[in-house]
């Protein structure tokens, strides 16, 4: 999903990522809905943040990173998490 705010009189388009307090992120947060339904993360649900439409997922991890540090869970490094495949992929 897709989104376009206005800054200072410039337009960027945001997208929305699903994040769980250990760190895995999808692009779908439609998706995670399901996975949350099925606690494959564990009992705690996703959250959404935004970032930049261009964003990749080395970029998208930093921030995945950033947001869970002090959350009561171990956030696993970049390597456990695939940048290679589709936003329907599950990245383990």
């Amino acid at each position: 999903m897709s989104n376009e705010q206005n800054t200072n009189q410039e337009t960027y388009k945001t997208q929305q990522i699903a994040y769980w307090p250990d760190g895995y992120w999808i692009r779908d947060p439609e998706e995670a809905a399901n996975l949350d339904e099925f606690e494959a993360f564990g009992p705690n649900p996703h959250r959404v943040t935004e970032v930049d439409a261009n964003a990749d997922a080395t970029t998208i991890q930093a921030h995945v990173q950033t947001l869970c540090t002090g959350l009561n869970h171990p956030v696993f490094p970049p390597c456990a998490q695939g940048t290679q495949g589709t936003d329907n992929d599950i990245r383990l």
